[in-house]
């Protein structure tokens, strides 16, 4: 067995991890993370594949944190650990796929494992996919990619079960705080200096907005932008997958090594222009910037504005670009500089605006394109090596 599949432990002693992290990563199962009390995980932003729950850390009736486990990883296997015949009983009967008595060590727990996803029939269908990473991007400024990163978080943010990031590597200007009404000194600098980001360092750097997205602004301090390594940042975006279903980065204009790198590295772009040449030219060569290695065939584009009085018709654009429009959100400056303005999501109900059906209509293109990459990547799993 070569899955990988993240387990995370519910248990307030720390050793337990400790003493079961080499031999469950040789069996091809991986700790992600230690979680002290039941509260603790289900307010962790953590994608599990298996938890482990002790009984003491549910409060000795384990069958309720079996059930609040499930309402919000309803895929995850649940391991009781401890507790009385009695308890274990019924928190199988609440969906636990197994128990085991303590102490146990990491030969049982992987065989526990193994007979619940074989019970499952989820074996042979390859390791749960990681959250997956949305990159918006123009060459142009006021082109509107922070309001579609917003409120692209903010409508996926709404889906069953999907915890969202959204973090501005608009590094010298970004706004997206402001755009959401949000005050927090932290950026993508307080997480690029850790080799490994557990949930307790996640939980304390983003800050949450009220539609659920949670929020990376950009750096408050211009002097350490300059000593932000895109290296680091693109390793950092790795590790974040472990935490969030879907990762939303807003990037700034320059089509630099940072910029590149998180490009190549998503599994969704999002290309953002309006109907003016000088914003078509630019988009053009991003297009066919055939040196930078951006594999931007399957991308998004989104036609911000039109149609406009006097500019290029949707045929057109798509002509000028060789590429099909995706997207196209009309104009409505009143409404869109009014949410903005408010620190209030443009599809907030509150607005009134004919934007919303559109950024709906992208939400649904980006999902689309986003369950195509996760059926590619399955069937390349199981194809026959």
């Amino acid at each position: 067995m070569n899955e990988r599949y993240r387990i995370h432990i519910v248990d307030s002693d720390p050793r337990v991890a400790g003493s079961l992290a080499q031999p469950c990563q040789e069996a091809g199962f991986a700790i992600g993370a230690t979680h002290p009390s039941l509260e603790a995980i289900l307010d962790s932003s953590a994608t599990p594949d298996v938890i482990v729950l002790d009984s003491a850390t549910a409060g000795g009736t384990p069958a309720v944190g079996v059930r609040l486990l499930l309402q919000r990883w309803p895929a995850a296997c649940v391991i009781v650990t401890g507790g009385t015949p009695a308890t274990v009983s019924h928190a199988v009967a609440a969906g636990a796929r197994g128990f085991l008595l303590k102490p146990y060590n990491a030969g049982d727990l992987c065989a526990v494992i193994r007979e619940s996803f074989e019970s499952a029939q989820l074996l042979g269908r390859g390791p749960r996919s990681h959250g997956r990473i949305v990159a918006v991007y123009s060459p142009k400024g006021g082109a509107g990619c922070s309001t579609i990163a917003v409120n692209l978080a903010v409508l996926s943010a709404a889906r069953p079960h999907t915890s969202v990031a959204l973090i501005d590597l608009d590094l010298q200007f970004g706004d997206l705080a402001v755009m959401l009404d949000l005050r927090s000194p932290n950026s993508i600098v307080d997480l690029v200096g850790h080799a490994e980001l557990d949930s307790a360092l996640v939980n304390d750097t983003f800050v949450r907005h009220a539609s659920g997205v949670r929020v990376l602004p950009a750096p408050t301090d211009l002097a350490s932008v300059a000593s932000i390594d895109p290296a680091k940042v693109e390793r950092t975006l790795a590790a974040l997958r472990d935490h969030f279903d879907l990762i939303v980065c807003d990037l700034w204009t320059s089509l630099d090594d940072l910029t590149t790198r998180v490009l190549r590295s998503a599994d969704a772009v999002i290309l953002v222009t309006k109907p003016e040449v000088p914003a078509l030219k630019s988009m053009s060569r991003v297009l066919s910037a055939r040196d930078l290695n951006l594999d931007l065939e399957e991308a998004i584009v989104v036609a911000n504005r039109l149609p406009t009085r006097g500019g290029p018709s949707g045929g057109e654009i798509e002509r000028s670009l060789a590429h099909p429009i995706s997207v196209a959100i009309p104009s409505d400056g009143l409404a869109v500089v009014d949410a903005i303005n408010r620190g209030i999501p443009v599809v907030d109900p509150r607005i009134r605006t004919r934007v919303q059906q559109p950024f709906r209509d992208l939400v649904a293109a980006v999902w689309r394109a986003l369950e195509g990459t996760r059926t590619a990547e399955r069937e390349t799993a199981l194809a026959p090596a």
